[in-house]
């Protein structure tokens, strides 16, 4: 929205598509004797050897982890013009995010053995974080007709553990 003739406010909300990685954690527990071409794996009660330089893999916990993230951005804007179809557009402000990530952990058959899990037990974990970090960004705003724009820019925004750069382009439709 234009309050001045060169200035004005944004709220924006944005959201992220949902993310989704499997992980399976191979623990290769070795130990070796006096020769490195007979890996030794034991285990309590289990010893597995080697004849090669491979390792047997042993697989203790699947996960499952899925994230999202969403913002609602507040900002203010400053226009300068170009041309007469062309404004550059500088933008600052505050991004109100929030992370979603939720874990599944399957425990196979084979933990039952040590600890008194039901067969393909599974752990659910969900957390959800919340921050406030700045916004700045430049986007052009090129006049195809009286009211409708294309608006190409760039928006750069603090995360939790750095920077997220994110492009756009979308259609603008201007009274």
């Amino acid at each position: 929205t234009a309050i001045g003739s060169n200035w004005g406010v944004e709220l924006e909300f944005v959201q992220s598509a949902h993310s989704h990685d499997q992980v399976t954690p191979v623990v290769s527990p070795l130990a070796t004797n006096t020769s490195i071409t007979s890996p030794v794996i034991t285990l309590p009660g289990f010893t597995f050897t080697s004849a090669s330089n491979s390792v047997i893999p042993i697989r203790f916990v699947e996960s499952d982890i899925r994230q999202s993230h969403s913002d609602f951005d507040a900002l203010v804007w400053v226009r300068q013009a170009v041309g007469g179809s062309v404004d550059l557009v500088y933008l600052g402000g505050i991004a109100f995010s929030r992370q979603r990530t939720e874990i599944t952990q399957n425990f196979p058959t084979i933990l039952a053995m040590f600890a008194p899990l039901p067969p393909n037990s599974a752990f659910r974990s969900t957390t959800i974080s919340y921050g406030t970090r700045p916004l700045a960004g430049v986007e052009a705003r090129i006049g195809f007709t009286s009211h409708v724009r294309l608006i190409p820019g760039v928006r750069l925004q603090g995360i939790a553990d750095g920077w997220l750069l994110r492009p756009y382009v979308g259609l603008g439709w201007f009274f």
